[in-house]
Parts: C-alpha cells; structure tokens; sequence
C-alpha cells in the first residue's frame, strides 16, 4: 500500500535529521541532496535504519534515553557490513587509524560505536523531531529541559562540529555553505509542510516495518558483496568481533528494564529558536575554520578526541546504570 504524500513526509523528517547530523555535520556528505549517491544510497540508509530502531524501541518498550543508546550502537555496526570502516579504516586512509584490537580498528570503534551514530545518527534527531513535535517521551523531558549549564555545553558541542565540517569541504566556503544551507532549508520546508509531527506518526505499521527490515537486509549483502570489497576481512576475528558485539549490545537491551513509552507536551525546554541559533553559531564557527585549513586540522583532531572520550565515558555510565544501580534506567 503506498503512502500519500502528508503521511510520508514525517518519516522524511526523521530521516533528514538523522542524515544532518551523522553525515552533514560529519563532513562526510556534504550536498547530499543533489548527489545521486546521496540520494538513493546514504539517504535511504539513514531513513531505514533510524525508522527501524524507533519502531523496536516502541514495540518492545524500550525507549528511555539509556535504551536508545543501545539501539544506536546497534545502528553503528553497519559500518562494519556496509561501508566496512570497523575493520578497513576511513576511505581517506589507507587502513585503521589508531591501530586494530581484535580485528577492528580502535579509534573507528570507540568513535563511531560508542558515540557517534548512538548519539548523532540516533539519539539527537529523536530529541530534535520531539523539539519541532511539541511533545516528547517523558523519559526524554529532563534532557530536552532547558537549563543554563546545558546551553553552554550545546553551544561547544555544536563549535566542536565546525572543524569536522569545514574539512568534510575541504575548508571551501561555498561547499560548507551550500552543505549546511540546504540541508537547513530542506529541514524547514519538511517542518512547515508535515502537520501530522507526533512521536507515534514515524512509527511503521508491521507491514511496512517487514518491508524495511528487508531493504536493510539487502542493502547489508549487496554493499558487504559489491561496495569495496578489497575491504573485506581475510580472517574470521573481525566477523567474530562484529557478532560478538551485537550479542553483548542486545543482551545489555534485555538487562534494561522495560518503561512505556508515554508522550506529554513540552514545557520548559529548548525551542526551535534555540535550534536556529545554534545553527547559525555552527554556521559562522564552519565559515572562520575554513579561513584555516592549518589550525582545522588542530581542532578537527581535538575535536575526535573529544567525542571519543565522550563516547567512552556514555558507555562506562551505562554499565554503570545497568549493572551497579539500583534504580531504573
């Protein structure tokens, strides 16, 4: 059954969050929206997997902020399968960058599976979408609150994005600007124009969910089969890393108690005026790192340190919540 038009455009919204801060704001899609690759491969891929892992989150009652965290290290270990970075490093580099454990490059793991896609191809569109909803779960209300220290702590996290950006565009000023204005604009026309935006209107009905599931079926063999594949492992460790974490990742899922997962309005939180300052700030911290390809590439190495130890110290707090606690997650 084919969806009209007002009822695909919410799942569109999701999907174009999710494709701005994984892939926009990582530098490693820049005008996606032009790019026949962009379009009908990373694009579709974003949309997929996010709508996937919202609808197990709702089935199973597992949608606390601490749940989808789990659900997006699920969501990371596509760059093992897909674009096979976990095990053959970057595009840009001629292996892994920090050196292997296991079979699978450290830094690409530490980076993209403890934070990265949990955090930006996961997490944040979620909490964005709820922003431009009105509404939000309540296990999201106390981050989604607006307080002092959090907007300080918003404002450099968005300057630690501006290095990632101007080099993903080569330090170009028309290249950084075209990326983030058209990514921005295609935002607004998706919001102005969705009317029904409630949590439960990106959730697939079990049809289209089974459809979903085997389009990312397919897209996992056809790319593992056709896309690099001088990147494919000669051994059997990094496949046995890659299932290993998908069993230690699904029976963390298990071990978090289930919660329902209710909606009420938002009050008292961040607005869509907080985004569009936040936006511009990012705007003209990308524009002033692309004067300096020299001190960019200073900062975009400060910046993935960063992000790394950020990643390292969510996962250490969710052992920490799951196995030393007493409380609910």
């Amino acid at each position: 059954m084919v969806l009209p038009m007002r009822r695909l455009l919410p799942y569109v919204l999701l999907g174009t969050l999710s494709m701005l801060f994984a892939e926009v704001f990582s530098g490693a899609s820049t005008t996606w929206f032009i790019s026949p690759w962009g379009l009908l491969l990373t694009f579709p891929l974003y949309l997929g997997h996010v709508l996937f892992f919202w609808w197990l989150a709702h089935r199973t009652k597992r949608c606390t902020l601490v749940h989808l965290y789990l659900f997006g290290m699920l969501f990371a270990l596509y760059e093992s399968w897909v674009t096979k970075v976990l095990w053959a490093g970057y595009f840009y580099q001629p292996g892994v960058g920090m050196g292997s454990f296991l079979g699978v490059g450290s830094g690409e793991y530490v980076m993209l599976v403890l934070f990265w896609h949990p955090v930006m191809s996961f997490i944040l569109p979620i909490l964005v979408y709820e922003l431009l909803t009105g509404k939000a779960l309540t296990s999201h209300h106390s981050l989604l609150t607006k307080k002092h220290w959090k907007s300080w702590l918003l404002l450099f996290f968005v300057l630690l994005l501006a290095p990632f950006i101007a080099t993903g565009n080569a330090y170009e000023h028309l290249s950084a600007n075209a990326s983030l204005l058209g990514s921005f604009a295609i935002l607004y026309l998706l919001h102005r124009f969705t009317k029904e935006k409630e949590v439960e209107s990106v959730l697939l009905s079990k049809t289209w969910f089974i459809g979903v599931s085997a389009y990312i079926a397919l897209l996992y063999i056809l790319t593992f089969i056709f896309l690099l594949p001088e990147r494919i492992p000669t051994t059997a460790m990094p496949f046995i890393t890659i299932l290993a974490s998908y069993a230690f990742f699904i029976l963390l899922l298990l071990k978090a108690p289930q919660k329902e997962c209710t909606t009420k309005v938002l009050k008292k939180t961040y607005t869509v005026k907080d985004l569009v300052f936040l936006s511009i700030v990012l705007l003209l911290a990308v524009n002033l790192v692309s004067f300096s390809p020299t001190i960019g590439r200073y900062l975009l190495f400060g910046s993935y340190a960063i992000f790394m130890l950020v990643g390292i110290g969510l996962f250490f707090t969710l052992i920490h919540a799951l196995f030393l606690k007493k409380q609910e997650c």
